[in-house]
């Protein structure tokens, strides 16, 4: 795509940033898809622009926004809030792409590579806060949706998942993890713990709120020992709390077995859970692993997806093949 044409939608679309900027591709940051990420320089500051990968059912995309702007702690102000084109909308459709700007946030997405008690603090006191200021801004029971999916998922897997041993040996994928621990063994296992408790979970009313559900590693940018901003913000919808907690924990290195123990009470400092929303987070946990694993193999094997970086495939399909391990032996 050719910046500058880029530059004239931007220019077009966002009135409120000025007749000047610079757009600069900010290589860093580039994801699973490929898809850039840019840092606009203007007059009223810095911000960032990227694509949309996935996108929430809202037409504008404006029920994120508007939770964004009611739930941040304006002390902070660490969130990615999408800024409104002049139309209202939370996005805008430029050459068959979903675009998305948002204030630009420092630092660096590195807590596995310096992991401490104190970034870790900071992670779950920002979250606690904005999930306690969204149950007061949208609050209900029902159903979680991740959970029904999750449980709708397993059930078929469990039927299906013979379906990935050929591809597998054929595609040659996991070949270094195959010679030391059965995969197909190993994904069964953590099939059949998970399948118990799969109906009465998804069939359950919970207490149901914003979410910010893909809050994992890779979002939570650092400067030093603290948090400095939370990125990729598209997919907020209403559903447990557990679901980020259980994401975020998940995607976390940690020196010793006390993570999640140390997790979920610095995260109820500032807001409390009931019995079940704890006990579900280890669940919820295990079923993302599983299934992201089978996702993974899926696409590798079976469907010959290509990504544009190899390397961050490799190294999530190697954490997610890890962290199956973990669970299934632990568990």
């Amino acid at each position: 795509m050719d910046d500058a044409d880029l530059a004239v939608a931007i220019q077009t679309r966002y009135p409120q940033l000025g007749s000047q900027l610079k757009l600069t591709r900010w290589s860093k940051n580039l994801g699973f898809s490929g898809h850039p990420v840019y840092q606009i320089q203007t007059a009223q500051g810095l911000f960032a622009l990227k694509t949309l990968v996935r996108r929430t059912h809202d037409p504008l995309g404006s029920f994120h926004q508007r939770v964004l702007l009611a739930c941040e702690d304006p002390r902070t102000s660490l969130l990615a809030v999408p800024l409104l084109e002049k139309s209202g909308s939370a996005w805008f459709r430029h050459r068959e792409h979903d675009w998305e700007v948002t204030r630009w946030l420092p630092g660096a997405a590195d807590f596995n590579s310096a992991p401490s008690l104190a970034r870790l603090k900071s992670v779950l006191e920002e979250l606690a806060g904005f999930h306690r200021r969204a149950a007061i801004f949208c609050r209900q029971l029902g159903p979680s949706r991740t959970l029904q999916h999750r449980a709708a998922e397993l059930a078929t897997w469990s039927r299906d998942l013979e379906s990935l041993k050929a591809p597998l040996r054929a595609a040659n994928i996991v070949q270094d993890y195959d010679s030391s621990w059965p995969l197909y063994q190993l994904l069964a296992q953590g099939i059949a713990k998970l399948l118990p408790r799969a109906d009465f979970w998804s069939q359950k009313t919970w207490p149901l709120q914003p979410i910010i559900r893909d809050l994992w590693h890779d979002h939570l940018l650092f400067t030093d020992q603290s948090l400095s901003g939370v990125i990729d913000l598209e997919t907020i919808a209403m559903d447990i709390v557990s679901c980020d907690l259980a994401r975020l924990l998940g995607s976390l290195e940690w020196p010793d077995s006390q993570l999640w123990e140390v997790g979920l009470e610095l995260y109820q400092h500032g807001s409390r859970l009931t019995p079940e929303l704890v006990e579900v987070v280890p669940w919820l946990h295990g079923a993302g692993t599983v299934l992201g694993a089978i996702y993974w193999l899926k696409w590798l094997a079976i469907e010959r997806r290509q990504f544009e970086s190899t390397e961050r495939v490799n190294q999530r399909l190697d954490w997610l093949l890890r962290s199956l391990q973990h669970w299934t032996s632990n568990t």
